[in-house]
């Protein structure tokens, strides 16, 4: 955000991260986070389908973009009006996941005989 959190803000973020996550799997992320990191030629050279589908308002925005600057195989939807919480329960979310899945499975696997 562009500004610091309200008290109520910070209040309802500490809410909804505890109550609606498992506080030991968010520790667990923080603690493995650093395993992630990747060099700007790893990103490049990426082969993987990647999507990336963010909120117009979300304040991640700004790095997303940049990650699909850096990215190969980044495909970037950005969803207008969205925001952190709610682009994922919209419409155009399911529209973009939906055909980034068709254009990327293979179909059903054919077991052996």
């Amino acid at each position: 955000m562009d500004r610091p959190l309200k008290w109520w803000e910070r209040v309802g973020a500490k809410l909804g991260l505890t109550y609606f996550n498992d506080a030991l799997a968010l520790a667990a992320l923080a603690r493995g986070s650093h395993q992630l990191t990747l060099t700007g030629e790893e990103l490049r050279s990426n082969k993987v389908p990647t999507l990336t589908i963010i909120g117009s308002e979300d304040g991640l925005l700004p790095d997303a973009k940049a990650l699909a600057e850096q990215m190969a195989n980044q495909e970037l939807v950005i969803v207008e009006g969205g925001n952190h919480g709610s682009t994922k329960g919209s419409i155009a979310f399911l529209t973009a996941l939906r055909a980034f899945l068709a254009e990327h499975t293979l179909g059903p696997v054919k077991k052996d005989s």
